[in-house]
């Protein structure tokens, strides 16, 4: 069965070409419609989502999982805004988010991205500030091997008090992906430009 259902995908994506081509459709137009029909195959036991909970998952298993070059850029900048990481002696460091519930589609399209890293779903809390009670989401993810590089790129010591600061090798890091991620954490639109939040940082850091 489920090869009959892979081989109409495959024939699909060759009907849709030859009609394209006949179509003298543009090259640049041609490769999107043929994207939308890419197929991605999945190991079982080597593809892990939130979208089907899976809590307990092997030591070597969470060693096997590794960041793109997108996921690496989406946690970084959103450690240069509302992001932080956890890590206690001993352990890997876990990636953490939370956002006020009025930004639920943008926390939930981070965690879509993330989904991958993480064994459960964003969960909803409350804090209360000067009074008035405050709903918000937040999610974490394992923790993993491959999030000791951001971790070191960020954090001096190991500690959940410890404070962000900004290396000299972020510049390396920052790509497109990693700004855009930065502006729509912490930015905001002033006249003509965009204003970044930058008060947990020392002017030496900004700069």
């Amino acid at each position: 069965m489920c090869a009959i259902s892979l081989f109409r995908l495959i024939q699909s994506e060759l009907i849709l070409e030859l009609y394209l081509e006949t179509l003298s459709v543009n090259t640049s137009l041609m490769l999107f419609y043929k994207n939308l029909f890419s197929v991605i195959l999945w190991d079982k036991e080597n593809s892990l989502t939130s979208l089907f909970k899976k809590p307990q998952v092997t030591k070597n298993f969470k060693n096997g999982i590794f960041l793109t070059s997108s996921l690496k850029s989406i946690i970084i900048g959103l450690l240069l805004s509302d992001g932080w990481m956890q890590k206690n002696s001993g352990w890997n460091p876990r990636f953490c988010l939370k956002q006020s519930i009025i930004h639920f589609d943008f926390l939930w399209s981070v965690f879509y991205k993330l989904a991958i890293l993480c064994s459960n779903y964003p969960i909803l809390v409350s804090n209360m500030m000067k009074g008035k009670k405050f709903n918000a989401l937040t999610f974490q993810t394992r923790q993993l091997t491959c999030l000791n590089e951001i971790f070191e790129l960020f954090y001096t010591n190991i500690s959940h008090t410890s404070k962000k600061v900004i290396k000299y090798d972020l510049f390396f890091y920052l790509d497109y992906l990693a700004i855009a991620y930065w502006i729509m954490g912490d930015g905001s639109k002033r006249n003509k430009g965009i204003t970044l939040c930058t008060d947990n940082f020392t002017i030496q850091e900004i700069v």
